[in-house]
């Protein structure tokens, strides 16, 4: 580990050969450094209990919706999505709910129950272009034993409230009606 303090001037111009992947740079609290395969360093977001794996804070963006779609890191998702606090994103599991209630339009507790992963505390969920998704009473209940905060918008408001918060979140994105 190298003790150097980098002012907010030098952050742009820092660099050495002494770093190694990755490397916590003291006095630049809660930023992490990492050298890319050309030589430049590059900065990500804090780390979730200052690890790396599979803790680590998403470093991802959501960036733009149509109907049928959405774009995350670059990459266009046709199907419903979810974010994992991880960062991952994964194919939403529709027939969980479909299975129950014959629409993915409502948020089954089995579902739910997929979505949910321990240490969140907050789900933003993409109701859809238009808004018709919504949760069954059974999901409610469930995320409200889990102590997590729910958050239900239209996809496109939900994405850029998914991309703001600051909480250890999940997000799950209908990007049909």
């Amino acid at each position: 580990m190298v003790a150097l303090s980098v002012t907010p001037l030098e952050e742009a111009t820092y660099t050495t050969n002494l770093m190694t992947e990755p490397e916590r740079l003291e006095g630049v609290p809660g930023r992490y450094w990492h050298r890319l395969e050309d030589g430049r360093i590059q900065r990500d977001v804090c780390c979730v209990l200052g690890a790396w794996g599979p803790e680590r804070e998403a470093t991802m963006k959501i960036e733009s919706t149509t109907f049928g779609t959405i774009t995350i890191d670059g990459k266009t998702y046709e199907h419903d999505v979810i974010v994992r606090l991880s960062g991952a994103v994964v194919k939403r599991k529709k027939k969980l709910s479909k299975k129950r209630y014959g629409t993915s339009h409502v948020l089954s507790e089995d579902e739910a129950k997929f979505l949910f992963e321990k240490g969140c505390g907050e789900i933003v969920i993409g109701t859809g272009q238009m808004g018709n998704v919504h949760l069954s009473p059974e999901a409610e209940a469930y995320f409200e034993r889990k102590g997590c905060e729910i958050v239900l918008k239209p996809t496109p408001d939900a994405i850029r409230m998914f991309n703001r918060s600051r909480a250890k979140r999940i997000g799950l994105f209908h990007v049909t009606c």
